[in-house]
């Protein structure tokens, strides 16, 4: 293979310089959060952000998995982002019938999250309702900004989540 190799390179009139196999390698090792946890170390709050509008289900399927995700002693935060229906749904420009059951759906969808404040038991929950109809593109523009300040120390972190996705009970540890 390395000459297969060597003599492509030849015929490309280039020496295998540059090619050469490293002499040796070296490998950071980072501890997991639980091997953190149990040293005692914490992470910096970490928030979820998540991104629903009138899918209750979904809604609930994802914070189902994130409920048996395994945070160790970290503190994460839940940001809730509800979007309001859009114009047309609310002017009743559909038929009547879908107008409804959309405004009924996304009723549910904020009666369960002001309700599920007191289910999540890693850090805060934070409901936040959109005055007027955004977008899927827009929400997630305007879902988180890292805080700007003096310090070049920021370690604050986040993931953005649409309602329709689930996570696995370990994707905290590769955050």
């Amino acid at each position: 293979l390395h000459q297969q190799q060597e003599q492509q390179l030849s015929l490309l009139g280039t020496t295998d310089a540059w090619y050469e196999e490293p002499v040796t390698t070296t490998t950071m090792e980072q501890d997991t959060p639980e091997q953190m946890a149990r040293q005692g170390k914490n992470f910096p709050p970490f928030t979820v952000v998540i991104l629903t509008m009138n899918r209750l289900l979904s809604l609930q399927r994802l914070l189902k998995s994130l409920e048996d995700s395994h945070y160790g002693n970290d503190t994460v935060n839940l940001d809730i982002r509800i979007d309001q229906l859009p114009p047309s749904i609310i002017d009743n420009n559909e038929s009547a019938s879908s107008s409804n059951q959309s405004l009924e759906a996304w009723n549910d969808v904020v009666a369960f999250a002001q309700n599920y404040t007191a289910s999540w038991s890693v850090g805060s929950v934070n409901i936040h309702i959109a005055p007027q109809h955004l977008g899927l593109r827009q929400s997630w523009l305007q879902a988180w900004r890292p805080p700007i300040g003096d310090d070049n120390n920021n370690t604050e972190r986040a993931i953005i989540l649409e309602d329709d996705v689930e996570v696995s009970a370990l994707w905290y540890q590769w955050a």
